[in-house]
């Protein structure tokens, strides 16, 4: 087991970071939206995405919701250039069987 999380580590530290945001939030939940970067209305980024991201001199708002999804890391939802460091577009060899070559051999 402990030779399993030493290879998680070590996959965690090589694979670049990718992907869409899993942060969720309910009922009068606070999102931000950037006017610059979103595709429509409908599309906000988390707190912690926010702030992590650059907007500077771009037009943004607080607002509550009734529940969502940070869009941060989605390309069809939002401009790639304001995704914050942690969600960026997923590179191609991580989409698909070449993401296998990341994996330790005994892993594979």
């Amino acid at each position: 087991a402990a030779d399993v999380a030493a290879q998680e580590a070590q996959l965690r530290t090589q694979q670049p970071k990718a992907g869409v945001c899993p942060v969720q939030w309910g009922a009068n939940g606070i999102a931000f939206r950037c006017l610059d970067c979103e595709h429509d209305s409908s599309c906000v980024q988390c707190a912690d995405c926010f702030f992590k991201a650059t907007h500077t001199g771009h037009e943004v708002a607080i607002i509550r919701t009734h529940g969502g999804t940070c869009d941060c890391g989605d390309p069809a939802s939002w401009d790639p250039g304001g995704f914050c460091p942690d969600h960026c577009a997923t590179p191609l060899r991580l989409d698909g069987p070449e993401s296998l070559e990341l994996l330790p051999a005994d892993l594979r």
